[in-house]
């Protein structure tokens, strides 16, 4: 995402005349790092869930406050 936001700065030429660099989407990328790291410890934003599908193990992530889901019943 970075990597995206600085691209995206670049061929943009920044916001406002590019006069402004987007700062305030380099705290927001910083904030969700810290929150997954401290998911190490919390398990606030998602945990790991063991499935098994045709006789095979798998792992889905499960979802938390941390984290969005846009879950519909349809």
């Amino acid at each position: 995402m970075i990597s995206l936001v600085r691209f995206t700065d670049r061929y943009c030429q920044g916001i406002g005349n590019g006069r402004q660099k987007p700062t305030f989407m380099y705290f927001a990328l910083a904030a969700d790092f810290v929150q997954m790291v401290m998911n190490i410890f919390f398990g606030h934003a998602f945990g790991v869930e063991k499935i098994i599908v045709q006789g095979s193990p798998y792992y889905r992530v499960v979802p938390h406050f941390g984290q969005f889901t846009a879950e519909h019943n349809s």
